[in-house]
């Protein structure tokens, strides 16, 4: 996990050193919140968008939770996921990932050309 490049336990440190604070901006830590249900009720509570006036009743999703599967792998634990728990899904866009029609597929880079030696 790249975290652990910026972020490393050393009792001997109180502070970031300059490269982690420029590699992690705003970042906060929270005392008094437990790492467990705290945590995840704090995740809850920002998905939720506090203080913002969206309405998100409207659209092909309206307020119900969705999942992407970018992947078979993602797909299968979701399948899984939703037979463990007991609920159902309803697809609204085709399996698989495939790039738009206006994104480049041919790279605008030459290629190499080989000498006469095929080099």
């Amino acid at each position: 996990m790249r975290f652990r490049e910026f972020v490393t336990e050393d009792k001997n440190k109180s502070k970031f050193d300059k490269s982690s604070v420029s590699a992690l901006p705003g970042a906060k830590k929270y005392p008094q919140m437990g790492i467990t249900y705290d945590l995840y009720r704090f995740g809850i509570a920002m998905a939720s968008s506090p203080g913002t006036t969206n309405d998100f009743t409207e659209g092909p999703i309206g307020e119900m939770p969705m999942t992407v599967a970018y992947s078979k792998g993602d797909e299968e634990i979701i399948n899984a996921t939703l037979k463990q728990t007991g609920h159902s899904g309803i697809n609204i866009t085709p399996s698989g990932s495939s790039e738009m029609d206006n994104v480049n597929k041919i790279s605008p880079v030459l290629k190499k050309k080989t000498n006469k030696y095929g080099v």
